[in-house]
C-alpha cells in the first residue's frame, strides 16, 4: 500500500513540479505515510528500519511543501488547518 501511495506521488510531483496544490497533496501523502509508519507505537517501540523509513516520509512531505512555496504557494491558513 505505502509502495502504491508513495509512486503515485512522486509521479505526480515530477509531472506538476509546479503546481502547488498538487504539491500540497503530495507532501499531504508523504505525512500520512509517515504515520502510517507508526501504527499506534511509541517511538522507543520502533525498529531502527522503521524510524529510518518514517524520517524519509517527512523528509519528503518537508519537500514538497518548500517546494509548493518556491512556486508561489502562500495559503498559510490551509497549512495551518491541515490535519496531515
Amino acid at each position: 500500500m505505502l509502495s502504491e501511495a508513495t509512486a503515485l506521488a512522486r509521479q505526480v510531483r515530477e509531472q506538476y513540479p509546479k503546481n502547488t496544490e498538487y504539491l500540497l497533496q503530495v507532501g499531504c501523502c508523504y505525512a500520512v505515510c509517515a504515520d502510517w509508519i507508526v501504527r499506534g507505537k511509541s517511538e522507543t517501540q520502533l525498529t531502527s528500519t522503521e524510524i529510518e523509513e518514517r524520517e524519509g516520509y517527512i523528509t519528503l512531505a518537508i519537500e514538497c511543501l518548500r517546494q509548493a512555496k518556491a512556486a508561489g504557494y502562500d495559503h498559510l491558513h490551509t497549512l495551518e488547518v491541515e490535519p496531515d
